[in-house]
């Protein structure tokens, strides 16, 4: 028997992906992550599944969690250590999109925009052992490159 971990029992993956990216946005030592993963979990909770905490959510959620976290640090940022002022976009260009990029597409993308000052991507991926396991993911692209992917997480 082994003991669990963080992403074993839980769908967080999705919220921490949301506060990295803001860390690594902001570059403020002073920022309070705890009190952005409160506002992210309070936003994923406007939902009526709260259970998506648990079992995770699918890039929708994510989108709407993002945007509402964002609303409320837009208005109270500077109470848990933002800058006065500082803002955060968020742009999906796959979402909803009939586009799909292949592999080398996706990456030249990635590196063309992530390695823009204040820019990351937050990245969603499936994978599996070969069996019937799968394991989904959501991530921070800090940079890209042809050598692979910067992640922050």
């Amino acid at each position: 028997m082994k003991p669990s971990k963080q992403g074993d029992l839980d769908g967080m993956c999705g919220l921490y992906s949301i506060v990295n990216s803001i860390s690594v946005l902001t570059k403020n030592e002073k920022l309070d992550t705890r009190a952005v993963l409160r506002i992210a979990v309070e936003s994923l909770f406007e939902d009526k599944n709260k259970m998506k905490i648990i079992d995770g959510f699918e890039i929708g959620t994510l989108k709407d969690v993002l945007f509402r976290t964002k609303n409320i640090l837009l208005l109270n940022g500077t109470e848990i250590g933002m800058r006065e002022g500082e803002k955060i976009d968020s742009y999906f260009p796959f979402y909803k999109s009939k586009f799909e990029p292949t592999r080398n597409e996706f990456i030249e993308y990635l590196k063309e925009h992530t390695n823009q000052k204040n820019k990351v991507a937050i990245l969603g991926y499936a994978y599996s052992n070969g069996g019937n396991e799968r394991y989904d993911h959501w991530t921070v692209v800090k940079n890209a490159s042809d050598d692979g992917l910067n992640l922050f997480d």
